[in-house]
């Protein structure tokens, strides 16, 4: 088969180490890219000098819930890797906002919206309160920046 990785490592950048630094807007993405994809975690920084946000990031990453085995993210229909979900083991889903361009813009997805359950951004553990019709989710996402919400159902999470 002459496979180096049965499957591919994600490989995360938060802080190159050279000037520019990666703006932090970008390390939420790619590690968002990363917690998205799941398995093995390659970084080629040097963890020692990261700042304590940086370190605040690799930590929450490294710490994540595990995924549903046999689960992948699954992605909305005709939205080009831009908004996809994700089961944890936890019976949580995750649900994957990818703002890849360079204008900040709202994304949308029907997954994971129920009106007794309870939202939280991943990153900043912040608990949110979506508006809108219940069968719709819309998040506000800046330029080349990434949310990851965590939805829990009361009657459904062990």
């Amino acid at each position: 088969q002459n496979q180096l990785w049965k499957l591919d490592p994600d490989t995360l950048v938060l802080d190159h180490g050279v000037s520019p630094a990666v703006p932090y807007h970008e390390a939420v993405l790619h590690a968002s890219v990363a917690l998205a994809m799941g398995d093995m975690l390659l970084s080629g920084d040097n963890l020692l000098h990261f700042s304590e946000e940086r370190q605040d990031i690799m930590v929450r990453l490294l710490a994540a819930p595990t995924w549903a085995v046999g689960e992948h993210i699954r992605w909305d229909s005709g939205s080009d890797l831009i908004v996809g979900t994700r089961p944890w083991t936890d019976g949580s889903l995750a649900v994957f906002f990818f703002n890849w361009e360079d204008e900040p813009r709202y994304l949308t997805t029907t997954a994971g919206s129920c009106p007794s359950c309870t939202v939280t951004d991943f990153w900043t553990e912040e608990k949110l309160i979506i508006p809108g019709p219940p069968a719709k989710l819309t998040l506000f996402v800046d330029a080349r920046h990434a949310r990851v919400l965590t939805i829990r159902n009361p009657e459904e999470v062990d």
